[in-house]
């Protein structure tokens, strides 16, 4: 029981921390150069922000977490920490494909669902797969992770918004003219 706990407190604390290193290797120093008109699509992306929702499987809970995109034209990398309710955290990160001009997207990627509390279900890696609507500032979308390795009862089925700061934003802060 108690390294049940343990493995719960940390959890949060190795993705956050996994995250920082992501968002510093993404933004750190950069050679200068002249900064680019916005445009609502980006050419390129490095987009933070925040993910709020609900998980409709096993149990309704309120999902929140932090998000991060990276990328070039409509093949964007992302790595995203959610926290379902109190029971469990999810750390995913892969690939989102979006269509410039209908906004349709979609996402592929692992994720690995800690331990739940209170009802035993263990840990799992597994599959991410998500479709929703694109958009530069916020998009929404129904997402699941389906187990592979470990607990193949640690599945979930969910609707997610994302607030992000534009990515453009972050470039014209480190932007040199």
């Amino acid at each position: 029981m108690r390294s049940e706990r343990r493995r719960w407190s940390t959890a949060p604390l190795v993705a956050a921390s996994a995250l920082a290193t992501v968002v510093g290797a993404a933004i750190g120093a950069r050679p200068a150069r002249a900064c680019s008109v916005p445009t609502d699509r980006y050419a390129t992306v490095v987009n933070v922000g925040v993910t709020v929702g609900f998980s409709v499987l096993r149990r309704f809970k309120f999902t929140y977490g932090a998000d991060l995109r990276i990328g070039h034209g409509p093949l964007i990398g992302w790595a995203r920490v959610e926290g379902h309710g109190l029971t469990y955290v999810r750390a995913a990160a892969g690939l989102k494909a979006y269509h410039p001009a209908t906004g349709i997207q979609g996402e592929a990627g692992v994720a690995f669902n800690s331990a739940h509390r209170w009802d035993g279900i263990g840990e799992a890696l597994g599959l991410h797969l998500a479709a929703g609507r694109w958009n530069p500032v916020a998009d929404a979308q129904v997402q699941g992770t389906v187990p592979l390795v470990g607990d193949r009862e640690n599945y979930d089925l969910g609707l997610a918004a994302f607030l992000t700061t534009p990515g453009n934003w972050l470039y014209a802060i480190g932007c040199n003219g």
